[in-house]
C-alpha cells in the first residue's frame, strides 16, 4: 500500500523480499472483503470531512492573508445545532483531525453564538460549506516546542504541552 507514496523505498523492500518477482508496481491490489466495511463507522468520518472542509475553507483565506502563519495557530469555533451531533463531535479530537490549535462547538443561540461574530472586521464574513458555520481567528496561546500547536498550558513558546511532556519523560 505505501507504493504510490514511496515509490523507492517500496520497491527496494519488495524487491529484498520478493528478489525473482516483477516490480511492486507492476503487482495487483488486494481486494478487501467487503464485510470489513462499516457503514455507521463510514458515517460518521463522513461527518467529520464535512467539518474538517468547512474548518479549513475558513482558515486558508487567513493564511493567504498572512493574518495565520499556518492552521495550528487557529482558533476555530463551530456552531452545531443539532446536539447529538455536537456530542459526536465532541467525542473526537476535531482539532487535531483538521490541524489547528483548537476547535470549540457551539449551540446554536447559545453561550459562544451569540458573540460568533464579533472578532472579524464587519466586511469578513465566516464560511458556510454544508450549512456548518465556521469562524476563526487567531489563538492566543503559546506554541508548544515539540508538536508546535498552540495550547492554553503551554506558558511560554518552545515550552512543551501536557502530552509533549509525557512523551519525553516518559
Amino acid at each position: 500500500y505505501a507504493a504510490p507514496v514511496l515509490v523507492f523505498t517500496s520497491e527496494e523492500v519488495w524487491q529484498t523480499r520478493f528478489p525473482d518477482t516483477d516490480s511492486v508496481h507492476f503487482s495487483e491490489w488486494p481486494e478487501v472483503d467487503p464485510s470489513w466495511f462499516d457503514e455507521e463507522l463510514a458515517g460518521v468520518w463522513g461527518r467529520l470531512r464535512d467539518y474538517r472542509s468547512a474548518i479549513l475553507a475558513d482558515v486558508e483565506p487567513l493564511r493567504r492573508a498572512k493574518k495565520l502563519g499556518s492552521g495550528l495557530e487557529a482558533d476555530v469555533r463551530v456552531v452545531v445545532s443539532d446536539e447529538a451531533e455536537r456530542e459526536l463531535l465532541a467525542r473526537k479530537d476535531l482539532a487535531e483531525i483538521s490541524i489547528v490549535s483548537n476547535v470549540s462547538l457551539h449551540p446554536l443561540g447559545g453561550p459562544g453564538a451569540s458573540t460568533f461574530f464579533g472578532d472579524r472586521e464587519a466586511t469578513d464574513t465566516p464560511e458556510d460549506i454544508s450549512h456548518i458555520p465556521v469562524w476563526t481567528t487567531v489563538t492566543t496561546n503559546h506554541k508548544c516546542g515539540r508538536c508546535w500547536r498552540h495550547l492554553p498550558e503551554v506558558v511560554d513558546d518552545g515550552a512543551l504541552c501536557d502530552r509533549c511532556a509525557d512523551v519525553v519523560g516518559g
